[in-house]
């Protein structure tokens, strides 16, 4: 009888990003004899020394499946000095303890410097931040989002200098996805693109984190300017109560043209955790690996694996923080 042929992808997965799809021939690692039909799947991952004991998600299963494990295998990439233990479970994802919301939102709070930009409309005093504070939604800020030509700032010219505004502290979401700038601007007149540059900055120093060059679609007409900051940009963050956000404008010499703004945040999308680490029933296994390149693997009978709930996902936690990287491997399947 000629044997069914094996149904293998890899997924390169870091805590807080999602997960890639590597093509089926760059898989390297076999599946399991022990995989059912016919929906085998395994995902590779790995973790950095000094890794945090808050849980992170490994897996989440396709909308309203559930995952069964067939294969934990952890390794050792570096040789440890000493060996680790990884609990795995299962659970949903509320937000972070001790966080309300799993999205924060910073907002100007003190005005830096301002050049030569002058209130467009506001309360008229020397102040710019308090005109550009009300947010992009309801309940995140002075206001319900942006209210355009009622409060805001102007610049007439590339002389006009930079309008640097300190933001509100934020807490260390403990990961480098998920950061957004926003802005809301007009422009009167372009005189080159881009018109304007946001930069990310470090406040007590002035020193840049990353910068964005902006080119506004349409004339005369305010439009919200979103800037996903990569992972690489939001890895230069090293205090996230250390922060100024700048808007320098490209507007050549006066002759009626101006760069408007109304509103500024920034916005930081908390790590999805697991907070139900007492509940014994869980807990699938806690892995120990050794030192020296060793590894830990534990297997389960075809379709005996633990499955979890309905759209239930996978995480894991350190007890405490590795010396050394490892490398995961994980198989399992899909279930209705």
């Amino acid at each position: 009888m000629p044997r069914r042929p094996e149904r293998r992808i890899r997924i390169d997965y870091v805590p807080g990003v999602r997960p890639r799809a590597v093509p089926p021939d760059e898989a390297t690692t076999p599946v399991s004899p022990n995989s059912p039909a016919p929906s085998e799947t395994f995902i590779v991952f790995s973790t950095d020394p000094g890794a945090n004991a808050n849980p992170f998600a490994i897996l989440e299963p396709s909308t309203r499946r559930r995952l069964r494990l067939i294969r934990l295998k952890a390794l050792d990439e570096d040789g440890a000095a000493a060996a680790a233990f990884l609990e795995v479970f299962y659970g949903q994802t509320p937000p972070n303890p001790g966080v309300t919301t799993s999205v924060q939102y910073s907002l100007p709070n003190s005005t830096v410097a301002k050049g030569t930009w002058t209130e467009g409309a506001g309360d008229a005093d020397a102040d710019a931040h308090d005109e550009l504070d009300e947010g992009f939604g309801a309940n995140r800020g002075d206001g319900d989002g942006p209210d355009d030509a009622a409060t805001y700032w102007s610049a007439a010219s590339s002389a006009s200098g930079d309008l640097e505004l300190g933001i509100e502290n934020i807490t260390d979401p403990g990961h480098d996805t998920g950061h957004t700038i926003r802005v809301r601007a007009q422009i009167t007149d372009s005189f080159s693109a881009p018109e304007f540059t946001i930069v990310l900055k470090k406040d007590s120093t002035g020193a840049t984190i990353a910068s964005k060059q902006i080119t506004m679609s349409d004339l005369d007409e305010w439009a919200t300017i979103t800037w996903d900051l990569t992972s690489a940009e939001a890895a230069g963050i090293d205090d996230y109560a250390d922060l100024r956000i700048t808007i320098d404008p490209h507007l050549g010499a006066s002759s009626g043209r101006s760069l408007d703004i109304s509103a500024i945040e920034m916005q930081i999308l908390n790590p999805a955790q697991h907070t139900e680490r007492a509940d014994a029933t869980k807990l699938i296994d806690i892995l120990h690996i050794p030192i020296s390149g060793e590894d830990a693997t534990r297997t389960w009978a075809k379709s005996a694996g633990p499955r979890g709930r309905l759209d239930e996902a996978l995480y894991g936690r350190w007890r405490a923080a590795p010396s050394a990287s490892y490398i995961f491997i994980i198989e399992f399947t899909e279930e209705n």
